[in-house]
């Protein structure tokens, strides 16, 4: 498991215990809750006794919190204290909380659970059984999950124990006492965490079939260290292509050159690549003026890399006061030296397990400004079950990132669970969490990462060359979820961004045959223009200054490669012209092959807005010409 988080866990523990709660002043508090806690088999839990549930005996720490029950905003830290006789009370500020609290269910162990009154919150002085009221929440959250999935078929699994969870809840007589709700609240909770974790890996995989048309699942490795790295590239492509992504997170000591090969094989196998500069633990260390050339370096080194991450797990605990200012220059410098490259937030998922201010949602709203948080093409949580209980909270977790960031796609960052001694809430397997717990939290997050819309799925786990090649478990968890994506899908357009692109097929004698566009262009005005370019073969990017092609004002040659490749004329000026030419020509002698095109742009020298219209063949051929159908045709197949 990464060191970072194991360490920030046990920190988290010490600030605390250290720390206490913050304090509700008298003219703040609304009223006083009354929270009972019950075992499952009807017990009354001692303040002792429900501690020990909670924080997984000795393992964790005291972790209760109240929220927002709209924005999961962190509200207070540590609100619950000993009541007279039994149970728990806390203090109501002067808007509407829920309260947060991990919790275990059986047989799958810890996950978060809200107890959000149906999701009014409480705002007055009551009393609450809090399994019962879990208990009926989820059932609510549940009901609401399924009616936003019509096309979903239940399995046995998710029927056997949905129906079993209604009827206990059902049968609980009008004037139940405390303690038989109790019971039958734990009851019913054991058996909807079946059926929730059930529904979204289930579903999960039906949802990014529908949802490829908006953009290709993904599927993810990270990887940390150039050792032995063609075995380990070779084992990521296998198990993920066509959809495989590698995230590298480059160690505070690397430099580009001792990346570079690295980078190349990964290209060669045909990953598409996530870079990070800086690892969340090296952040602390740099400067702001540090952290922003390790991105200039980084960036400029590596154009062929695919999207770049501005920061590790930006709101960890550990990272210095200036990370939102360090995410900003680091925004600025993807946008300044990759154009069109995607831009990527990694978050640390969060809520209840360290102060107030890195609770997830809290940084967000402190942290990220609107036009900072419009500038992010992906954003990704990081999912370490261990660190920070999920479970049943997933959906929630998920859906409210997407309202924080709206039309963003949304999806899984780094993914682990570790060994004996490294998790502080158990999941899935409580005696094996190297190896059973390890190999289910695979089973569920992989799959369930594209249960929401939008997602984009991701799940890089974190420690890939560590953990995936020993375990055949690990491995066909990953290659059996992207054979039914790929029977779902078929396969993935070779397109660069959508799925339309240029196709030349060209032969060994140049034949001069040509798609073309005119192009609207101011008088003595300096142009550029270019396109990204893959497979085999090559043809001539041409700019004419007459129909006839007989003033040549620009060209340069187009070569394929195994990944896309940005290809860009020289600086021209458009003279007295009002209009010219932009052409694609088979104008070279021995030059076979089978050239895609994609993404074309023609812009004004230093401005940003592209001149072509259909630049990326995504409305077919329109406003193109081809000279010629067999050497140059527009396609989406």
């Amino acid at each position: 498991m990464k060191a970072t988080l194991a360490r920030s866990g046990v920190a988290a523990a010490l600030v605390f215990l250290l720390a206490g709660s913050l304090a509700i002043t008298p003219a703040q508090a609304a009223g006083e809750v009354l929270v009972l806690f019950y075992d499952r088999d009807g017990g009354v839990l001692t303040p002792e006794e429900m501690r020990a549930t909670s924080n997984n005996g000795e393992a964790g720490y005291d972790n209760d919190y109240l929220v927002d029950p709209t924005t999961l905003q962190a509200v207070q830290r540590g609100p619950l204290v000993e009541a007279t006789g039994q149970g728990f009370t806390f203090s109501v500020p002067d808007s509407p909380v829920g309260l947060a609290l991990n919790w275990p269910t059986l047989p799958l162990g810890y996950g978060l659970v809200i107890v959000d009154k149906n999701g009014a919150g409480y705002s007055g002085g009551e009393t609450i059984n809090f399994s019962y009221q879990a208990a009926y929440d989820i059932r609510r959250r549940l009901a609401s999950a399924l009616a936003a999935r019509p096309d979903y078929v239940p399995s046995a699994k998710f029927n056997d124990a949905y129906t079993e969870a209604q009827a206990i809840l059902d049968a609980i007589p009008l004037r139940a006492t405390e303690p038989v709700k109790g019971r039958a609240g734990q009851l019913a909770l054991d058996l909807f965490a079946v059926a929730y974790d059930a529904l979204l890996a289930e579903h999960g995989p039906q949802r990014a079939i529908a949802q490829a048309s908006a953009g290709l699942p993904c599927l993810g490795a990270t990887i940390e260290s150039t050792t032995n790295y063609p075995a380990v590239l070779d084992l990521a492509a296998s198990l993920t292509k066509p959809y495989g992504w590698v995230r590298l997170v480059f160690p505070a000591s690397a430099r580009p050159a001792d990346w570079a090969p690295l980078v190349s094989y990964a290209k060669t196998k045909g990953l598409k690549i996530l870079g990070q500069p800086v690892r969340a633990e090296d952040e602390p260390l740099l400067s702001r003026e540090q952290y922003r050339q390790r991105f200039r370096d980084f960036v400029a080194a590596f154009p062929e890399i695919d999207a770049w991450e501005a920061g590790d797990q930006a709101n960890g605990a550990w990272h210095s006061t200036g990370m939102a200012a360090k995410l900003a220059d680091a925004v600025a410098e993807i946008e300044a030296l990759a154009p069109g490259r995607l831009l990527v937030l990694n978050l640390l998922h969060q809520i209840n397990t360290e102060a107030p201010e890195f609770s997830m949602f809290t940084w967000i709203a402190s942290n990220l400004s609107p036009t900072l948080r419009a500038k992010f093409d992906f954003v990704l949580l990081s999912l370490y079950p261990g660190q920070s209980p999920v479970g049943m909270f997933y959906e929630q977790l998920m859906e409210r990132t997407r309202a924080a960031f709206p039309g963003k796609k949304i999806g899984l960052g780094e993914i682990g669970y570790g060994a004996p001694g490294e998790q502080l809430w158990w999941c899935y397997d409580e005696v094996d969490p190297a190896g059973a717990a390890r190999r289910a939290v695979a089973a569920q997050y992989y799959p369930a990462m594209f249960d929401f819309a939008g997602s984009t799925g991701g799940g890089f786990w974190w420690n890939f060359a560590g953990e995936f090649p020993g375990d055949p478990a690990l491995q066909a968890t990953l290659s059996g979820l992207r054979d039914r994506l790929v029977a779902g899908i078929g396969q993935p357009s070779p397109a660069r961004n959508g799925s339309w692109y240029a196709l030349a097929t060209t032969r060994n004698r140049a034949t001069w045959k040509d798609l073309y566009q005119q192009v609207a262009v101011r008088p003595y005005t300096n142009y550029t223009a270019g396109t990204w370019a893959k497979g085999t073969g090559a043809v001539a990017l041409q700019i004419w200054g007459d129909p006839a092609w007989t003033k040549l004002l620009a060209s340069v040659r187009c070569d394929g490669n195994l990944d896309w490749k940005k290809v860009a004329a020289p600086v021209f000026n458009s003279g007295n012209r009002s209009r010219v030419w932009i052409t694609f020509d088979n104008a070279f002698d021995r030059s076979a092959g089978t050239l895609l095109l994609d993404d074309a742009w023609f812009r004004r020298q230093g401005t940003t807005t592209n001149l072509l219209h259909n630049p990326g063949f995504e409305l077919g051929g329109t406003v193109w010409t081809t000279t010629d159908p067999a050497v140059f045709r527009i396609t989406d197949h």
